[in-house]
């Protein structure tokens, strides 16, 4: 359980690192420390609140892909408190990467019933938003949410998330173009 928690802590620093390893620049030679090789200072990083340092080295977005979603499947060990800015920046990270497996995530992430619900809901639903007419394929599930926000014991504060969850609906049922979505490859 511990290695669990101290691989999604790893896959969350690696998340926010993420966007900055698909720059369209050409791959750099992988450094081979074995003959010489040299650490360079773009890829020496802070590794999380305890300010240690480290060095980690990637390319493409890819390989990452399973970590990022694992981190945003389970809350980090920190809790509730930070929990949902980590989930949050990886969804934003499958939305930006058009990644299939982002739009039924944003679903699972709201958590209507725990504490930050408004800012989570409303994050969630941007990013879903972003996937345009491809929201199309949790219509049911978006329609039950609706349901359940607006018999929510604090449906009155969540109005501008209900707004909100209806424009997207509505966005998606009108959108003609769907747009070309990826998948990647989990772990069983």
């Amino acid at each position: 359980m511990k290695t669990h928690r101290v691989g999604t802590f790893l896959a969350l620093m690696i998340l926010v690192l993420g966007t900055a390893l698909c720059r369209a620049a050409p791959k750099p030679p992988v450094p081979d420390f074995t003959a010489g090789g040299v650490k360079d200072e773009r890829h020496d990083w802070t590794l999380g609140p305890t300010g240690a340092r480290g060095w980690i080295w990637a390319w493409k977005l890819e390989p990452l892909l399973p970590a990022i979603h694992q981190a945003i499947v389970e809350p980090s060990p920190s809790g509730v408190m930070f929990a949902s800015g980590i989930r949050l920046s990886g969804l934003k990270l499958l939305a930006k990467h058009r990644v299939k497996e982002g739009i039924p995530l944003c679903l699972k992430t709201m958590d209507i019933e725990n504490w930050g619900k408004r800012s989570r809901i409303t994050g969630c639903l941007k990013i879903l938003q972003s996937y345009g007419a491809a929201a199309r394929e949790i219509m049911p599930e978006l329609k039950q949410l609706e349901q359940q926000l607006l018999n929510h014991r604090e449906a009155k504060g969540l109005t501008p998330q209900i707004e909100l969850l209806r424009q997207i609906m509505a966005d998606a049922e009108a959108a003609t173009e769907m747009p070309e979505l990826r998948s990647i490859e989990l772990p069983e």
